[in-house]
């Protein structure tokens, strides 16, 4: 069982603007922008895994700050 729930939901409203850039046939730069943007996506994904694999009480640290204020 997931132990936050409201992470699904937020995944998905986070896509939502990757959506409005994958529009085919636009003119140069804008149909670089969607592969610039994924490419932020993944580079974070995979940061915020090496950060969590390094310090496994520093996701638990920043939840707790984050839903103290």
């Amino acid at each position: 069982m997931d132990p936050y729930p409201a992470r699904r939901p937020g995944t998905v409203i986070m896509l939502f603007p990757l959506w409005g850039l994958l529009q085919p046939d636009q003119p140069w730069p804008y149909n670089v922008f969607p592969w610039i943007a994924l490419g932020v996506l993944a580079l974070s994904v995979v940061y915020g895994l090496i950060i969590a694999r390094l310090s496994p009480g520093l996701a638990g640290r920043i939840g707790a700050y984050v839903a103290d204020q």
